[in-house]
């Protein structure tokens, strides 16, 4: 008997210690599910939202620039049906009334008006434009210099309303 006892003492010692060691495995698969898997799972997550966010604002940015740009064009087109009214109006008034134009830049009605003065020469009007710097292109003094410069050429005059 005390050879069977120490056989089932040994046997009961191995499963003892089989059971500790699966235990110990169970809880490192457990602890490492944890501590690996999850916070990059919950990271990921994260960054998804973060993205979702980013899109999101992003298609408002772009709605409300197109909102923008579409009241931005119908100011244009109303403008310009303004300036056309005020050309009718000064051609009823004035019999040299020529062409009108609505500049966006400075937003401004220009009705041009043919000159009474003798044609300058192209240097003379060349003078004009050569006032202007490189720094004023497509500013609202550009646009003015150019009108100056426009109207010495074609010898009428304009007026901004």
């Amino acid at each position: 008997m005390d050879k069977e006892t120490k056989e089932v003492s040994k046997l009961d010692r191995l499963l003892k210690f089989s059971i500790v060691i699966g235990i110990l495995l169970i809880s490192w698969s457990v602890a490492y599910y944890y501590l690996m898997f999850l916070p990059d799972h919950e990271a990921k997550k994260l960054a998804s939202q973060e993205l979702e966010e980013i899109t999101k604002q992003d298609q408002q940015k772009e709605e409300q620039t197109k909102k923008e740009e579409q009241e931005q064009k119908e100011y244009v087109v109303k403008r310009k049906d303004d300036c056309y009214d005020i050309y009718l109006s000064e051609k009823e008034q004035w019999d040299n009334v020529k062409d009108f134009n609505y500049e966006e830049i400075g937003d401004v009605c220009v009705v041009k008006y043919e000159s009474k003065e003798v044609q300058k020469s192209e240097e003379e009007c060349q003078k004009i434009f050569d006032t202007l710097s490189p720094f004023d292109l497509g500013t609202v003094i550009g646009e003015v210099v150019n009108r100056q410069w426009r109207d010495c050429i074609d010898n009428t005059e304009s007026r901004g309303f």
